[in-house]
């Protein structure tokens, strides 16, 4: 469900933020220069950024963990943090001493009861499957469950916002899996989440926008579909015929830039439209009398345009 249809139902709960001009120095060393960005109620952003791009200290002033800085951060229309952030971290931090239940009954504070806070935890880790491990202690859940156990935590008193560091690093491809399908059912009941990982893929599929950070400032925000399209990479085909193909004349197959053969049977060509290549390449192959076997496109990647944006920004 796309943010724009959760604010259209009504599911879109969660606050919005606001940074303009965000600046944040440690002594003579700047982290964060100007930063301005603007994230919807219920909106699931992802920011990407190398070691020291300055993400951890944008994500530490958003949750109210700096205050250290200089612009203006409005959360629900209110300078400051009237509406608490909630922040799941990497590596779980859960109290060894305490209890499954009793780790998720802390994170509603000491204005709940402890029949409430009891309550509301017991339902909170029936939603991420371990409702029959609230006696336990935390040290005997393996990593996938311990990072389950850190996402009730995280959303048990139903935050506004949440922040969620690179949740999934060292995770398995099953407990990865398990913990997207969690993320994606807070995403859909509106709560407003700010996201980061390594993995651009991920982010791809979880998030609404992602914003690429380096040298501590945006380098751009958008959809991960319009950001592929700002890439200076062209697609490729790699085509697999039951004979050679010769070199094709320019103009023969529609867009396309460049073409080699990397193989007797089997050649490159990189174009600019991959479906007006295609049909051209079927009607020039059908024309030779030639079988076309096997037809492999790469596209242009996250990965792709991230690394533009950086090199870009270094000249």
């Amino acid at each position: 469900m796309s943010v724009a249809a959760r604010q259209q139902d009504g599911t879109a709960r969660g606050a919005s933020v606001t940074l303009h001009g965000i600046t944040r120095s440690f002594g003579e060393t700047s982290v964060l220069e100007g930063v301005d960005l603007e994230i919807k109620p219920g909106e699931f952003v992802a920011i990407i950024g190398q070691s020291g791009s300055g993400k951890s200290t944008l994500l530490r002033i958003i949750a109210g963990l700096d205050n250290a800085y200089k612009g203006q951060l409005v959360i629900d229309a209110s300078k400051g943090h009237k509406t608490a952030a909630r922040i799941m971290y990497q590596e779980p931090r859960l109290l060894p001493w305490a209890s499954v239940i009793e780790n998720v009954a802390f994170g509603l504070g000491p204005q709940a009861s402890r029949h409430q806070a009891f309550a509301h935890a017991r339902s909170a880790l029936e939603a991420v499957g371990l409702g029959d491990r609230g006696g336990e202690w935390p040290d005997v859940l393996s990593g996938g469950q311990k990072q389950r156990l850190s996402l009730a935590l995280a959303f048990v008193n139903k935050p506004k916002l949440v922040i969620l560091d690179e949740p999934t690093v060292g995770l398995d491809p099953e407990s990865r899996k398990e913990l997207h399908q969690l993320i994606v059912e807070q995403r859909n009941r509106g709560v407003t989440i700010i996201f980061t990982t390594h993995y651009l893929e991920e982010a791809r599929t979880l998030c609404d926008r992602i914003a690429f950070m380096a040298d501590g400032g945006i380098l751009a925000i958008d959809t991960p579909e319009a950001l592929i399209k700002q890439s200076n990479k062209l697609s490729r085909l790699v085509v697999h015929t039951s004979s050679p193909l010769q070199a094709i004349q320019h103009g023969v197959l529609n867009c396309a830039v460049s073409m080699h053969q990397t193989d007797d049977n089997v050649c490159s060509i990189e174009t600019s439209n991959v479906n007006k290549t295609l049909t051209d390449l079927a009607h020039h192959l059908d024309n030779l009398g030639i079988e076309l076997i096997d037809v492999k496109i790469n596209n242009p990647t996250l990965d792709d345009v991230f690394n533009d944006l950086v090199m870009t920004a270094k000249k």
